[in-house]
């Protein structure tokens, strides 16, 4: 979200430790599906927080990095003052099954780009260039079933998870009734439909999204 006006509109009043996950950007991109489960993608974080010398933050991510913040909930809790996630729920399988169609659908980056154009729709720079940087074994490796298949888990320390919690998700999403029951059913989350928008439309809106997320903060 750093790309879309997110960074701008709370870097005035907020620190922000803008992470490149594991697979993705600069981050190490291992091809072994085992170094993408819960707990080393919540020691990542941990190692951000060691290094910089905080104990605790407030955690936001959406779709995968929503779910990266379910990770350092499972392993982590102490390191939480607060979740925001967005476009995340415990159940995988509707992202499992539309992410694996689009990475099989090429042996080079740049013919998954084309299909992911042609199921989401146009990718704008510098998304676009992003993606495309980015190491298609590894991108395989973190979509494994083994590693999305994580619902019982994050069901089981979510609904235990009370520390202030923010879901969002759009009312198109297919895992918008997933997010909805989530956060229905944790002890302290709020949660806010971005109507009429799909799970890349919601990643757009961030007109929408910013103010309800500054007042969230401003909360807790």
């Amino acid at each position: 979200m750093r790309l879309l006006g997110v960074v701008e509109a709370l870097k005035a009043d907020y620190k922000l430790i803008l992470v490149d996950a594991r697979g993705h950007g600069q981050s190490d991109k291992p091809h072994d599906p085992a170094d993408y489960l819960p707990e080393p993608k919540s020691k990542d974080i941990e190692a951000i927080l060691d290094h910089l010398g905080i104990e605790a933050t407030h955690y936001m991510g959406y779709s995968m990095g929503g779910r990266i913040g379910f990770d350092v909930v499972t392993h982590a809790l102490h390191r939480l003052l607060s979740l925001i996630a967005g476009g995340a729920g415990p159940s995988s399988l509707p992202m499992y099954e539309t992410s694996q169609e689009i990475f099989q659908s090429g042996d080079t980056i740049e013919e998954v780009l084309a299909t992911k154009e042609l199921v989401l729709g146009e990718v704008p720079e510098p998304l676009r260039s992003e993606f495309l940087a980015n190491d298609l074994d590894a991108l395989h490796a973190s979509l494994d079933r083994s590693i999305l298949d994580q619902e019982e888990l994050y069901k089981s320390t979510l609904m235990k998870f009370d520390k202030p919690t923010l879901m969002f998700a759009g009312t198109a999403d297919s895992r918008y009734e997933n997010v909805v029951d989530t956060a229905e059913k944790m002890p302290n989350a709020e949660f806010v439909a971005i109507d009429k928008v799909d799970h890349g439309g919601a990643f757009m809106q961030v007109g929408v999204v910013i103010p309800r997320i500054k007042s969230f903060l401003a909360s807790v």
